[in-house]
Protein backbone atom coordinates (compact mmCIF):
# COMPACT_ATOMS: atom_id res chain seq x y z
CA UNK A 1 0.00 0.00 0.00
CA UNK A 2 1.07 3.55 -0.65
CA UNK A 3 2.18 5.46 2.44
CA UNK A 4 1.22 9.14 2.61
CA UNK A 5 1.85 11.64 5.38
CA UNK A 6 -0.84 14.22 6.17
CA UNK A 7 0.35 17.38 7.87
CA UNK A 8 -2.51 19.61 8.95
CA UNK A 9 -2.45 22.99 10.63
CA UNK A 10 -3.25 26.66 10.41
CA UNK A 11 0.22 27.35 8.96
CA UNK A 12 0.04 31.09 9.50
CA UNK A 13 2.66 31.15 8.10
CA UNK A 14 4.20 27.83 7.04
CA UNK A 15 7.77 28.09 8.36
CA UNK A 16 11.03 26.17 8.35
CA UNK A 17 10.08 24.31 11.51
CA UNK A 18 7.05 22.89 9.71
CA UNK A 19 9.21 22.03 6.71
CA UNK A 20 11.72 20.19 8.90
CA UNK A 21 8.97 18.06 10.44
CA UNK A 22 7.59 17.17 7.01
CA UNK A 23 11.04 16.22 5.71
CA UNK A 24 11.86 14.08 8.74
CA UNK A 25 8.50 12.31 8.57
CA UNK A 26 9.10 11.50 4.91
CA UNK A 27 12.59 10.17 5.61
CA UNK A 28 12.02 8.21 8.81
CA UNK A 29 8.74 6.58 7.80
CA UNK A 30 9.78 6.02 4.18
CA UNK A 31 6.64 7.72 2.88
CA UNK A 32 5.89 8.22 -0.79
CA UNK A 33 4.33 11.66 -0.36
CA UNK A 34 3.58 14.37 2.19
CA UNK A 35 0.32 16.29 1.83
CA UNK A 36 0.24 19.66 3.58
CA UNK A 37 -3.36 20.46 4.58
CA UNK A 38 -4.05 24.05 5.69
CA UNK A 39 -7.02 24.38 8.01
CA UNK A 40 -10.07 26.27 6.79
CA UNK A 41 -12.38 27.06 9.70
CA UNK A 42 -10.49 25.68 12.65
CA UNK A 43 -12.26 24.09 15.63
CA UNK A 44 -9.29 25.06 17.80
CA UNK A 45 -9.32 28.84 17.26
CA UNK A 46 -11.59 30.94 19.43
CA UNK A 47 -12.55 34.20 17.68
CA UNK A 48 -9.00 34.52 16.43
CA UNK A 49 -8.07 36.21 13.17
CA UNK A 50 -5.97 34.21 10.75
CA UNK A 51 -4.60 35.12 7.35
CA UNK A 52 -6.86 34.44 4.37
CA UNK A 53 -6.68 31.00 2.82
CA UNK A 54 -5.16 32.11 -0.48
CA UNK A 55 -2.19 33.76 1.22
CA UNK A 56 -1.49 30.78 3.47
CA UNK A 57 -1.77 28.38 0.53
CA UNK A 58 0.61 30.51 -1.56
CA UNK A 59 3.20 30.50 1.23
CA UNK A 60 2.97 26.72 1.62
CA UNK A 61 3.36 26.15 -2.12
CA UNK A 62 6.36 28.46 -2.33
CA UNK A 63 8.05 26.71 0.59
CA UNK A 64 7.55 23.15 -0.67
CA UNK A 65 8.25 23.89 -4.34
CA UNK A 66 11.77 22.31 -4.21
CA UNK A 67 10.38 19.06 -2.77
CA UNK A 68 8.53 16.98 -5.40
CA UNK A 69 7.16 14.59 -2.79
CA UNK A 70 5.24 17.38 -1.05
CA UNK A 71 2.03 19.01 -2.18
CA UNK A 72 -0.59 21.33 -0.72
CA UNK A 73 -4.05 19.76 -0.46
CA UNK A 74 -6.92 22.22 -0.01
CA UNK A 75 -9.66 19.81 1.07
CA UNK A 76 -10.30 21.81 4.26
CA UNK A 77 -10.00 25.37 2.92
CA UNK A 78 -12.60 24.53 0.27
CA UNK A 79 -15.18 23.74 2.96
CA UNK A 80 -17.67 26.29 4.26
CA UNK A 81 -18.04 24.43 7.54
CA UNK A 82 -15.63 23.75 10.38
CA UNK A 83 -12.61 21.62 9.49
CA UNK A 84 -12.46 18.50 11.61
CA UNK A 85 -9.54 16.10 11.26
CA UNK A 86 -11.88 13.14 11.63
CA UNK A 87 -13.97 14.30 8.64
CA UNK A 88 -10.85 14.88 6.55
CA UNK A 89 -9.52 11.40 7.29
CA UNK A 90 -12.88 9.79 6.49
CA UNK A 91 -13.07 11.65 3.18
CA UNK A 92 -9.50 10.85 2.15
CA UNK A 93 -9.78 7.21 3.21
CA UNK A 94 -12.89 6.86 1.06
CA UNK A 95 -11.18 8.49 -1.93
CA UNK A 96 -7.93 6.53 -1.52
CA UNK A 97 -8.76 3.12 0.00
CA UNK A 98 -5.36 1.69 -0.96
CA UNK A 99 -3.38 4.30 0.99
CA UNK A 100 -2.07 4.08 4.54
CA UNK A 101 -2.23 7.57 6.04
CA UNK A 102 0.16 8.98 8.65
CA UNK A 103 -1.24 12.04 10.39
CA UNK A 104 1.56 14.35 11.58
CA UNK A 105 1.09 16.52 14.67
CA UNK A 106 3.28 18.56 16.97
CA UNK A 107 3.66 17.43 20.55
CA UNK A 108 1.44 20.24 21.89
CA UNK A 109 -1.45 19.04 19.73
CA UNK A 110 -0.65 15.40 20.48
CA UNK A 111 -1.43 15.87 24.17
CA UNK A 112 -4.96 17.13 23.39
CA UNK A 113 -6.03 14.64 20.71
CA UNK A 114 -8.43 12.75 22.98
CA UNK A 115 -10.47 15.99 23.16
CA UNK A 116 -10.67 16.42 19.38
CA UNK A 117 -13.87 15.79 17.45
CA UNK A 118 -14.42 12.01 17.16
CA UNK A 119 -10.91 10.96 18.24
CA UNK A 120 -11.75 7.29 17.71
CA UNK A 121 -12.11 7.96 13.98
CA UNK A 122 -8.75 9.70 13.85
CA UNK A 123 -6.95 6.84 15.59
CA UNK A 124 -8.78 4.26 13.48
CA UNK A 125 -8.01 5.74 10.08
CA UNK A 126 -4.40 6.87 10.47
CA UNK A 127 -1.11 6.34 12.16
CA UNK A 128 -0.29 9.30 14.40
CA UNK A 129 3.17 10.77 13.95
CA UNK A 130 4.17 13.02 16.84
CA UNK A 131 6.93 15.56 16.27
CA UNK A 132 8.97 16.39 19.34
CA UNK A 133 9.11 19.96 20.66
CA UNK A 134 11.91 20.98 23.01
CA UNK A 135 9.46 22.30 25.61
CA UNK A 136 7.99 18.83 26.12
CA UNK A 137 9.65 16.09 28.18
CA UNK A 138 10.16 12.87 26.26
CA UNK A 139 8.86 10.84 29.20
CA UNK A 140 5.53 12.65 29.05
CA UNK A 141 5.23 11.90 25.33
CA UNK A 142 5.93 8.21 25.88
CA UNK A 143 3.31 8.04 28.64
CA UNK A 144 0.70 9.77 26.49
CA UNK A 145 1.46 7.51 23.54
CA UNK A 146 1.00 4.44 25.72
CA UNK A 147 -2.31 5.87 27.02
CA UNK A 148 -3.61 6.34 23.45
CA UNK A 149 -2.52 2.81 22.54
CA UNK A 150 -4.35 1.41 25.55
CA UNK A 151 -7.57 3.47 25.26
CA UNK A 152 -7.92 3.83 21.48
CA UNK A 153 -5.73 1.01 20.17
CA UNK A 154 -3.82 3.82 18.45
CA UNK A 155 -0.90 3.34 16.09
CA UNK A 156 1.71 5.92 17.08
CA UNK A 157 5.17 6.84 15.90
CA UNK A 158 7.28 9.34 17.85
CA UNK A 159 9.40 11.23 15.36
CA UNK A 160 13.13 11.48 16.09
CA UNK A 161 13.48 15.06 14.96
CA UNK A 162 15.65 17.96 15.99
CA UNK A 163 13.19 20.48 17.39
CA UNK A 164 13.57 23.88 15.73
CA UNK A 165 12.74 26.78 17.99
CA UNK A 166 10.40 28.48 15.52
CA UNK A 167 6.77 29.44 15.91
CA UNK A 168 4.28 31.57 14.03
CA UNK A 169 4.09 33.85 17.06
CA UNK A 170 7.86 34.44 16.93
CA UNK A 171 7.61 35.37 13.26
CA UNK A 172 4.77 37.81 13.84
CA UNK A 173 6.58 39.41 16.78
CA UNK A 174 9.75 39.80 14.71
CA UNK A 175 7.81 41.51 11.92
CA UNK A 176 6.05 43.75 14.43
CA UNK A 177 9.46 44.82 15.73
CA UNK A 178 10.84 45.28 12.18
CA UNK A 179 13.30 42.41 12.61
CA UNK A 180 14.48 39.92 9.99
CA UNK A 181 12.65 36.62 9.57
CA UNK A 182 15.28 35.20 7.20
CA UNK A 183 16.01 32.24 9.49
CA UNK A 184 12.35 31.45 10.10
CA UNK A 185 10.82 31.07 6.62
CA UNK A 186 11.86 30.25 3.07
CA UNK A 187 13.34 33.23 1.13
CA UNK A 188 10.37 33.39 -1.25
CA UNK A 189 7.97 33.42 1.68
CA UNK A 190 9.83 36.24 3.41
CA UNK A 191 9.55 38.30 0.23
CA UNK A 192 5.89 37.34 -0.17
CA UNK A 193 5.07 38.44 3.38
CA UNK A 194 6.75 41.80 2.87
CA UNK A 195 5.20 42.38 -0.55
CA UNK A 196 1.68 41.64 0.70
CA UNK A 197 2.24 43.37 4.05
CA UNK A 198 1.05 40.30 5.92
CA UNK A 199 0.98 40.33 9.72
CA UNK A 200 0.77 44.10 9.82
CA UNK A 201 -1.79 45.96 11.91
CA UNK A 202 -4.13 46.09 8.90
CA UNK A 203 -7.04 43.63 8.92
CA UNK A 204 -7.30 43.49 5.10
CA UNK A 205 -5.49 40.14 4.85
CA UNK A 206 -7.36 38.43 7.66
CA UNK A 207 -10.40 36.23 7.95
CA UNK A 208 -12.17 35.45 11.20
CA UNK A 209 -12.50 31.87 12.35
CA UNK A 210 -14.51 30.74 15.32
CA UNK A 211 -14.76 27.74 17.60
CA UNK A 212 -17.68 25.51 16.64
CA UNK A 213 -17.07 22.37 18.70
Amino acid sequence: MKRIGLFGGTFDPFHLGHLSIAMESYRQLQLQEIWIIPTGKSPHKNSEAITKNEYRIDMIQQTIEPYPYMKCVTIETQKETTSYTSDTLLALSSLYPDVTFYYIVGSDAFFTMEDWHEPETIFDFAWIVCAYRSTQAKGQLLSKAEYYRRIFDAKIYLLHNKALDISSTMIKQALHNHLSITHFVAPKVEQYILEHQLYSTSQDNLSIVKKEE
